[in-house]
Protein backbone atom coordinates (compact mmCIF):
# COMPACT_ATOMS: atom_id res chain seq x y z
CA UNK A 1 0.00 0.00 0.00
CA UNK A 2 0.91 3.34 -1.08
CA UNK A 3 0.67 5.96 2.02
CA UNK A 4 -0.19 9.53 1.86
CA UNK A 5 -0.52 12.04 4.57
CA UNK A 6 -3.44 13.72 4.59
CA UNK A 7 -3.58 15.72 7.89
CA UNK A 8 -2.02 17.05 11.08
CA UNK A 9 -4.11 19.07 13.62
CA UNK A 10 -4.33 20.57 17.04
CA UNK A 11 -6.29 21.67 19.14
CA UNK A 12 -6.78 24.14 22.21
CA UNK A 13 -9.97 24.08 24.18
CA UNK A 14 -10.63 27.57 25.61
CA UNK A 15 -12.61 30.21 25.53
CA UNK A 16 -12.22 32.09 21.90
CA UNK A 17 -15.40 33.61 21.28
CA UNK A 18 -13.82 37.16 21.79
CA UNK A 19 -11.15 36.79 18.41
CA UNK A 20 -14.22 37.42 16.30
CA UNK A 21 -14.09 39.00 12.22
CA UNK A 22 -13.05 42.88 12.81
CA UNK A 23 -10.31 45.07 12.47
CA UNK A 24 -9.10 45.18 15.79
CA UNK A 25 -8.21 41.26 15.40
CA UNK A 26 -6.78 41.54 11.98
CA UNK A 27 -4.31 43.96 13.21
CA UNK A 28 -3.90 41.54 16.23
CA UNK A 29 -3.39 38.53 14.16
CA UNK A 30 -1.01 39.91 11.62
CA UNK A 31 1.22 41.22 14.92
CA UNK A 32 1.08 37.71 15.83
CA UNK A 33 1.01 35.80 12.87
CA UNK A 34 2.77 38.56 10.10
CA UNK A 35 1.86 39.07 6.92
CA UNK A 36 2.43 35.81 4.92
CA UNK A 37 -1.18 34.99 6.45
CA UNK A 38 -4.05 35.51 4.62
CA UNK A 39 -7.67 36.31 7.16
CA UNK A 40 -10.25 34.21 5.77
CA UNK A 41 -14.17 34.50 7.27
CA UNK A 42 -15.27 30.65 8.10
CA UNK A 43 -18.84 29.55 9.33
CA UNK A 44 -19.21 27.76 12.52
CA UNK A 45 -22.46 26.25 13.83
CA UNK A 46 -23.47 26.86 17.20
CA UNK A 47 -26.58 26.10 19.36
CA UNK A 48 -27.94 29.38 18.65
CA UNK A 49 -27.13 29.24 14.62
CA UNK A 50 -24.27 30.02 12.61
CA UNK A 51 -21.50 32.56 13.58
CA UNK A 52 -19.04 34.42 11.26
CA UNK A 53 -15.83 33.38 12.90
CA UNK A 54 -12.25 34.72 11.82
CA UNK A 55 -8.95 32.22 10.40
CA UNK A 56 -5.68 32.70 9.17
CA UNK A 57 -4.02 30.94 5.84
CA UNK A 58 -0.73 30.43 4.99
CA UNK A 59 -0.46 29.03 1.53
CA UNK A 60 2.82 28.52 1.00
CA UNK A 61 3.13 26.44 4.18
CA UNK A 62 -0.29 24.77 3.37
CA UNK A 63 -1.20 25.95 7.15
CA UNK A 64 -4.83 27.29 8.40
CA UNK A 65 -5.79 28.76 12.07
CA UNK A 66 -8.91 28.09 12.75
CA UNK A 67 -10.46 30.52 16.06
CA UNK A 68 -13.76 28.82 16.91
CA UNK A 69 -15.54 29.50 19.72
CA UNK A 70 -14.98 27.04 21.74
CA UNK A 71 -11.00 25.84 20.62
CA UNK A 72 -8.17 27.34 18.40
CA UNK A 73 -7.07 24.99 15.94
CA UNK A 74 -3.87 24.80 13.85
CA UNK A 75 -4.16 22.22 10.70
CA UNK A 76 -1.74 21.43 7.95
CA UNK A 77 -2.37 20.19 4.60
CA UNK A 78 -0.50 19.13 2.00
CA UNK A 79 0.46 21.57 -0.74
CA UNK A 80 0.82 18.55 -3.31
CA UNK A 81 -1.48 15.97 -2.80
CA UNK A 82 0.29 13.97 -5.76
CA UNK A 83 3.42 14.06 -3.44
CA UNK A 84 2.47 11.44 -0.56
CA UNK A 85 5.25 13.02 1.79
CA UNK A 86 4.15 16.91 0.79
CA UNK A 87 3.08 16.97 4.14
CA UNK A 88 6.52 16.43 5.91
CA UNK A 89 6.73 14.52 9.48
CA UNK A 90 4.74 15.06 12.20
CA UNK A 91 8.06 16.48 14.25
CA UNK A 92 8.41 19.13 12.10
CA UNK A 93 4.57 20.30 12.06
CA UNK A 94 4.69 20.04 16.38
CA UNK A 95 7.87 22.42 16.17
CA UNK A 96 5.68 25.15 13.99
CA UNK A 97 2.88 24.50 15.85
CA UNK A 98 4.84 25.60 18.98
CA UNK A 99 5.96 28.67 17.00
CA UNK A 100 2.79 29.64 16.31
CA UNK A 101 1.08 28.93 19.33
CA UNK A 102 3.88 31.27 21.35
CA UNK A 103 2.81 33.89 18.74
CA UNK A 104 -0.53 33.60 19.43
CA UNK A 105 -0.66 33.73 22.83
CA UNK A 106 1.84 36.16 23.49
CA UNK A 107 -1.03 38.44 21.66
CA UNK A 108 -4.31 36.86 23.02
CA UNK A 109 -3.79 35.82 26.90
CA UNK A 110 -5.65 32.57 26.85
CA UNK A 111 -5.70 30.11 29.30
CA UNK A 112 -6.29 25.94 28.05
CA UNK A 113 -8.39 23.53 29.79
CA UNK A 114 -7.79 20.44 26.87
CA UNK A 115 -5.25 19.58 24.16
CA UNK A 116 -5.37 17.25 21.11
CA UNK A 117 -3.49 16.43 18.32
CA UNK A 118 -4.27 14.35 15.07
CA UNK A 119 -2.70 12.81 12.30
CA UNK A 120 -4.76 11.64 9.13
CA UNK A 121 -3.22 8.95 6.52
CA UNK A 122 -4.56 7.39 3.43
CA UNK A 123 -2.73 3.69 2.86
CA UNK A 124 -3.82 3.63 -1.38
CA UNK A 125 -4.06 -0.10 -2.46
CA UNK A 126 -1.86 -0.68 -5.13
CA UNK A 127 -3.05 -2.67 -8.24
CA UNK A 128 -3.81 -6.49 -7.61
CA UNK A 129 -2.37 -6.05 -4.15
CA UNK A 130 -5.19 -7.48 -2.23
CA UNK A 131 -6.47 -6.11 1.21
CA UNK A 132 -9.25 -8.07 2.26
CA UNK A 133 -6.97 -10.02 5.06
CA UNK A 134 -6.52 -7.21 7.06
CA UNK A 135 -10.64 -7.46 8.09
CA UNK A 136 -10.27 -10.45 9.15
CA UNK A 137 -7.07 -8.88 11.54
CA UNK A 138 -9.52 -6.53 13.16
CA UNK A 139 -13.28 -8.40 13.06
CA UNK A 140 -14.91 -11.24 14.25
CA UNK A 141 -17.39 -11.29 11.20
CA UNK A 142 -21.24 -12.76 11.40
CA UNK A 143 -22.04 -15.54 9.42
CA UNK A 144 -22.91 -13.28 6.57
CA UNK A 145 -19.94 -11.66 6.05
CA UNK A 146 -16.19 -12.06 5.58
CA UNK A 147 -13.60 -10.68 4.47
CA UNK A 148 -13.83 -11.32 0.80
CA UNK A 149 -17.78 -9.99 0.20
CA UNK A 150 -17.11 -7.09 3.01
CA UNK A 151 -15.84 -3.97 0.78
CA UNK A 152 -16.18 -1.14 3.27
CA UNK A 153 -15.88 -1.00 6.65
CA UNK A 154 -15.29 1.01 10.15
CA UNK A 155 -13.14 0.12 13.09
CA UNK A 156 -12.46 2.27 16.05
CA UNK A 157 -10.48 1.90 19.26
CA UNK A 158 -9.67 4.26 22.40
CA UNK A 159 -7.36 3.21 25.31
CA UNK A 160 -6.18 5.56 27.58
CA UNK A 161 -2.80 6.00 29.54
CA UNK A 162 -0.80 8.38 32.09
CA UNK A 163 1.62 10.89 30.32
CA UNK A 164 4.26 12.82 31.73
CA UNK A 165 6.17 15.65 30.25
CA UNK A 166 8.76 17.92 31.91
CA UNK A 167 7.38 18.36 35.40
CA UNK A 168 3.57 18.09 34.10
CA UNK A 169 1.45 14.89 34.01
CA UNK A 170 -1.87 14.12 31.96
CA UNK A 171 -4.03 11.26 31.54
CA UNK A 172 -4.74 11.36 27.74
CA UNK A 173 -6.94 9.08 25.35
CA UNK A 174 -5.53 7.46 22.05
CA UNK A 175 -8.10 6.86 19.54
CA UNK A 176 -7.26 4.97 16.30
CA UNK A 177 -9.54 4.85 13.29
CA UNK A 178 -9.32 2.19 10.39
CA UNK A 179 -11.85 2.82 7.68
CA UNK A 180 -12.13 1.06 4.67
CA UNK A 181 -13.01 3.41 1.55
CA UNK A 182 -13.16 3.77 -1.79
CA UNK A 183 -12.94 7.61 -3.20
CA UNK A 184 -10.70 9.59 -5.81
CA UNK A 185 -8.21 11.66 -5.60
CA UNK A 186 -8.39 14.86 -8.03
CA UNK A 187 -5.75 17.84 -8.45
CA UNK A 188 -5.79 20.32 -11.26
CA UNK A 189 -5.97 17.77 -14.52
CA UNK A 190 -6.50 14.32 -13.05
CA UNK A 191 -8.82 12.24 -11.22
CA UNK A 192 -7.61 9.02 -9.84
CA UNK A 193 -10.15 6.23 -8.51
CA UNK A 194 -8.70 4.40 -5.88
CA UNK A 195 -9.47 1.86 -2.84
CA UNK A 196 -7.81 1.41 0.49
CA UNK A 197 -7.44 2.55 4.40
CA UNK A 198 -8.56 6.19 5.64
CA UNK A 199 -5.96 5.96 9.11
CA UNK A 200 -6.34 8.50 11.96
CA UNK A 201 -4.63 8.63 15.05
CA UNK A 202 -6.37 11.11 17.51
CA UNK A 203 -4.84 11.73 21.04
CA UNK A 204 -6.61 14.21 23.82
CA UNK A 205 -6.10 15.00 27.50
CA UNK A 206 -9.68 13.96 28.80
CA UNK A 207 -12.64 15.89 28.99
CA UNK A 208 -13.47 15.20 32.32
CA UNK A 209 -10.95 18.00 33.39
CA UNK A 210 -11.82 21.17 32.86
CA UNK A 211 -9.42 22.70 34.33
CA UNK A 212 -8.11 26.17 32.66
CA UNK A 213 -4.05 24.29 33.61
CA UNK A 214 -2.33 24.93 30.07
CA UNK A 215 -0.62 28.26 30.22
CA UNK A 216 1.73 28.68 27.25
CA UNK A 217 4.71 26.99 28.85
CA UNK A 218 2.90 23.52 29.60
CA UNK A 219 1.49 23.52 26.24
CA UNK A 220 4.81 24.15 24.24
CA UNK A 221 5.93 21.25 26.39
CA UNK A 222 2.95 19.11 25.65
CA UNK A 223 3.57 19.72 21.56
CA UNK A 224 7.16 19.10 22.17
CA UNK A 225 6.41 15.41 23.82
CA UNK A 226 3.37 14.74 21.50
CA UNK A 227 5.94 14.10 18.71
CA UNK A 228 7.16 11.25 20.81
CA UNK A 229 3.97 9.31 21.40
CA UNK A 230 2.27 9.98 18.03
CA UNK A 231 5.61 8.34 16.76
CA UNK A 232 5.46 5.46 18.67
CA UNK A 233 1.73 4.60 18.52
CA UNK A 234 1.76 5.59 14.85
CA UNK A 235 4.85 2.72 14.26
CA UNK A 236 2.54 0.35 16.73
CA UNK A 237 -0.49 0.61 14.17
CA UNK A 238 1.51 0.58 10.96
CA UNK A 239 3.22 -2.38 11.47
CA UNK A 240 0.29 -3.82 12.68
CA UNK A 241 -1.76 -2.74 9.70
CA UNK A 242 0.52 -4.02 6.76
CA UNK A 243 2.37 -6.92 8.38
Amino acid sequence: MTEIKIKYMISLFTNASDIIPNASTYSRLATALGDTYIPITIQEMTPSGSKNRIAMENQELGLKVLFLMNRIIIEKYPTNLADGDSLGTFESFCDLVNEVIESLLGVFEKDVNRLSFVSTYLLKKEDEENINPISSKLFVFPQSHNETNTFEWNWRMVRSEENTFGEYSEKMNYITSINRIRGMISDNTNNEEFEGLNVEFDFNTIAENQAMRFDIEKIKSFYAHAKIWHNSHYRTMMNYIKN
